[in-house]
């Protein structure tokens, strides 16, 4: 094929000289050729061999004729070719070519024959104007992976995973209906003829794991019918089953069949009719009257289990073996044996009484040793078969509650040999040991604690005393013996304390187990420690001794070295700041050394306090 080329790399302004030569040039190569393509482009390659016309261009675009719906249609006096192709610049815009028939536009609007869809969707749409589907009586099939997904039929029916639905909406394989985070579905059947805004009608759901059914919209509320997923346990009422069929309220069967074997009857029975069988599958409603064929008297008893004896006359004998507590004596069941399991007996609202009117005895026994024995006479003794007072208990009591005396003579406590250790009065008073070598007066008024070494004189003058003002009034000498193991750790002490003897009082004194005394203070370093001002009756110094005959290793010490140790010490004023010994400071200006400058020049006058803090001689 030849080819006509037109080289285009000319100045826009010659634009117009260009179209008139390309026109007449044209006009002219028509004349003279045939089937030759023509290449329009400014690089001077040949047509395609395939056009008739091949424009290429980097910089240039080809324009469409472009006009008015109104222009389109009076092209030709509406008589169109097919394949012509315009530019709408009105209305529903774009490009349109005739395809014999319509115009059709390119997939650029929706509201004009052969209107296509967009990938990213679409705005401007109508209901009924615009739709995905057929127009003929062909079925529309969605795909994916290149195989066939959902079916719609030309009648309307939807199939998912099935191209022949007969139904309004068949499925093939597996529906899960999902809502919300509880993951209970529901499917609703609404039957009141309104539509999706019906109020009335049924539904299905997925509940707890089972399936429940209810004549409401809503089956989680309340179902009617409830299977359950793991027992498949069925309720009626109740969406807690516990059997394989459960009902929960009043139920009517009209039929009932029992192992394909027994139908009962389906009518209702006569007032005071029974069921009665007759051992082929037949039940049926009978007059007791005539119940076994007779008159209502029983003409014959089969001996079975327990049972001695039968025939049409005579006595029946119960044939048993005593158990769990029972035995038999002849024809009598007797209250006695061994439990052979737990045996639970409920008093409910009666009283259980064992009315012990004869001679015999109540006795509980622990393998064979008395717990527990109450005498005809009433004497109760635990640990002992022969009590002697209305309580006699052999061993040790804990009593949680309290023990309570209620006549005038009070609450005794006694040895062995009746001898009284321990008597609390009816007004109060307590004495330890017969006649008080321990008493605590709380009588008339009075409080007071007597102390006797003695037994056996009551009356005598007491050998301490201490009266409800803390008076202590001793006949012989006091002592207050601390039992401690003589160490550090000071875990015995003696104390003296205000505000009552109550956890977190204030130590008024403290003697430890060390012989250590804190007045004001807990002692840690010193025999005696004083939290505060110390002082004497009188003038004086605190006194030592110095006798030589008290002393060794005696050496006389240098006067000069003596008076250059004392010029080096220096006096200072000074405020007490202790926030840490927890001792009450004297307040304002003081005159006196530093620890650590003394310690410099009389390194053995100075020591360590049990807080680490320096302490010296002259405090």
């Amino acid at each position: 094929m030849k080819s006509i080329t037109f080289n285009t790399h000319i100045e826009k302004s010659r634009n117009i000289q260009l179209s008139l030569i390309f026109t007449i040039v044209l006009l002219t190569y028509s004349l003279f050729t045939f089937s030759q393509g023509v290449s329009i482009n400014n690089n001077g390659a040949l047509a395609n061999d395939d056009a008739i016309l091949d424009i290429a261009s980097a910089e240039l675009g080809l324009l469409i004729p472009r006009m008015t719906e109104a222009q389109r249609d009076a092209i030709n006096n509406g008589v169109f070719t097919t394949s012509l192709l315009i530019y709408q610049t009105d209305g529903d815009s774009g490009f349109y070519y005739f395809d014999g028939i319509n115009w059709v536009s390119f997939l650029t609007t929706k509201s004009v024959v052969g209107g296509g869809w967009s990938l990213t969707g679409d705005a401007g749409t109508t209901v009924g104007t615009n739709f995905i589907g057929t127009t003929d009586a062909e079925d529309f099939a969605v795909y994916t992976n290149n195989s066939e997904r959902i079916r719609v039929h030309q009648g309307g029916n939807v199939g998912i995973g099935i191209n022949n639905p007969d139904q309004m909406l068949t499925v093939a394989g597996a529906v899960k209906i999902y809502q919300g985070a509880s993951g209970n579905g529901l499917l609703q059947l609404i039957d009141d003829g309104n539509g999706l805004s019906g109020t009335n009608g049924s539904s299905i759901a997925g509940l707890n794991g089972g399936l429940a059914l209810s004549g409401l919209l809503n089956a989680n509320n309340n179902p009617q019918l409830f299977v359950e997923g793991n027992s498949g346990n069925v309720g009626i009422g109740t969406v807690i089953p516990n059997y394989l069929l459960e009902v929960n309220g009043s139920s009517r069967v009209n039929s009932l069949n029992i192992n394909g074997n027994y139908d009962f009857p389906t009518i209702d029975g006569t007032a005071n009719y029974v069921l009665q069988t007759d051992g082929g599958g037949t039940v049926s409603w009978v007059d007791p009257a005539t119940f076994a064929g007779g008159g209502g008297t029983i003409t014959g008893v089969t001996a079975g289990d327990g049972l001695v004896g039968g025939g049409t006359t005579g006595t029946i004998t119960i044939d048993a073996v005593g158990d769990n507590g029972l035995t038999t004596n002849a024809n009598d069941i007797d209250l006695g044996g061994t439990l052979n399991q737990v045996t639970t007996i409920t008093q409910g609202a009666n009283a259980m009484i064992f009315d012990m009117t004869g001679t015999g005895d109540f006795e509980v026994r622990d393998n064979g040793t008395t717990a527990l024995f109450v005498r005809d006479n009433g004497r109760v003794g635990i640990g002992t078969a022969a009590p002697q007072e209305a309580l006699h208990v052999e061993g040790t009591i804990e009593v949680d509650q309290k023990i309570q005396a209620n006549d005038a003579g009070g609450l005794e406590l006694a040895s062995d040999d009746g001898t009284a250790r321990l008597l609390i009065r009816d007004d109060g008073d307590i004495d330890i040991l017969s006649n008080g070598l321990l008493h605590f007066k709380n009588g008339a008024g009075i409080s007071k604690i007597t102390l006797n070494r003695g037994i056996g004189n009551a009356s005598a003058a007491p050998d301490i005393e201490i009266d409800e003002s803390g008076l202590i009034t001793a006949e012989h000498d006091l002592v207050f013996s601390i039992d401690g193991d003589n160490n550090d750790a000071n875990t015995t002490y003696f104390d003296f304390i205000k505000n009552s003897l109550v956890v977190g009082g204030t130590s008024l004194m403290r003697i430890q187990e060390n012989g250590r005394v804190g007045i004001g203070r807990i002692p840690t370093t010193n025999l005696l420690e004083v939290n505060g001002t110390a002082s004497k009756s009188f003038a004086g110094n605190w006194i030592a001794n110095s006798d030589k005959r008290l002393k060794k290793n005696i050496q006389t010490m240098n006067s000069e070295v003596i008076l250059e140790k004392v010029l080096k010490m220096k006096g200072v004023t000074y405020e007490w700041n202790d926030d840490k010994t927890g001792m009450r400071r004297p307040e304002g200006i003081m005159t006196g050394f530093i620890a650590q400058d003394l310690q410099k020049i009389w390194p053995e006058k100075v020591q360590k306090d049990g807080s680490g803090y320096l302490q010296t001689a002259y405090g």
